[in-house]
């Protein structure tokens, strides 16, 4: 008979197109189970030349484990096999791949959802697997938030087709799946050392982010009007909330003009950019009582967050 571990190894087996590899399958199949009673013992100089029930002359590596002659009595028991059990349908293999390339391109985008005390968080899904998540190590920050670190803002992860969605596994231990049953579009969250398998930590609607105001929602990292300070991170949330790591009032609030950002942070100060998917750009500043109407009191650089920070050529781009 053939072993539990050789049966599971038989039904994932691709489709065969030849009786050599009828015969490949089978010496793969005899040489993961080397405890089982049909296989002899390796013998000095065993050669397998040809069977009955195989065209032609195959050779094939001798297995340190058994002899090749010692996987002929598996051959009558595979050939009764029903041929359900041993190839997978091509149709329903093309089926599979065409279903998870459409997922890829279901869900890539901005999506909004919600942490455990109710505040609202978004996730960019990128085409290359990652993912950057507006929610912080410490969950999302509140409004007029007082002083913030970078690692409150954001934080990174990535994404692949899971059941009947996605899932984002996060450097921090995080998980959010996206998926789809019969009440709709919902965002699943587990916490860091909690089973995938077992219900969800939070729960609740997901909602995905479309048009100009999906290409603004994000993080950024922006050089200073301060030639003394290091670049600070920049976080902007779908409903206009605005955060940075720089002003001792973190907040603000943010709006959208002709493909312009308008920041308006709480501790007076202006900051205006034209967002862009990758790439620097320029980043105009106000001080604070210094009219908007008058040239900026600054123009720096800026760039959007797609992978660690310390990734950003915004960190080591020399103040001008």
């Amino acid at each position: 008979m053939l072993t539990g571990l050789a049966l599971h190894q038989l039904l994932r087996a691709p489709v065969i197109t030849s009786e050599q590899e009828w015969l490949r399958l089978v010496i793969g199949l005899a040489s993961e189970c080397p405890s089982s009673p049909l296989l002899a013992r390796e013998e000095p100089g065993v050669r397998l030349a040809s069977h009955h029930r195989l065209s032609g002359v195959v050779a094939m590596p001798r297995s340190r484990n058994a002899s090749l002659l010692g996987v002929l009595p598996l051959l009558p028991l595979l050939a009764n096999l029903p041929a359900g059990l041993l190839a997978v349908d091509p149709a329903a293999a093309d089926t599979i791949a065409a279903e998870q390339r459409d997922q890829r391109l279901r869900f890539i985008g901005v999506w909004s959802f919600v942490d455990n005390d109710n505040n609202l968080f978004n996730v960019r899904l990128s085409a290359d697997g990652t993912a950057v998540s507006t929610s912080g190590v410490d969950g999302v920050p509140p409004g007029g938030s007082l002083k913030l670190r970078s690692s409150q803002l954001y934080e990174l992860g990535r994404w692949q087709p899971w059941g009947n969605g996605i899932r984002i596994d996060y450097s921090d231990g995080w998980s959010d799946a996206i998926v789809v049953g019969p009440s709709g579009v919902q965002q699943w969250s587990w916490g860091p050392g909690a089973s995938r398998s077992e219900p969800p930590t939070n729960y609740g609607k997901a909602v995905q982010v479309k048009g100009v105001l999906a290409d603004a929602v994000g993080v950024y990292r922006f050089q200073t009007a301060e030639e003394n300070l290091p670049p600070t991170t920049v976080s902007l949330m779908s409903n206009g909330v605005a955060f940075n790591s720089i002003d001792q009032l973190a907040g603000g609030v943010w709006s959208l003009k002709a493909g312009t950002v308008r920041i308006k942070w709480l501790s007076g100060w202006v900051t205006q950019f034209q967002p862009q998917p990758q790439g620097l750009f320029q980043v105009k500043i106000w001080q604070p009582d210094h009219a908007e109407s008058l040239p900026p009191s600054a123009i720096r650089h800026g760039q959007r967050v797609v992978t660690a920070a310390s990734d950003s050529p915004v960190d080591s781009l020399q103040l001008r």
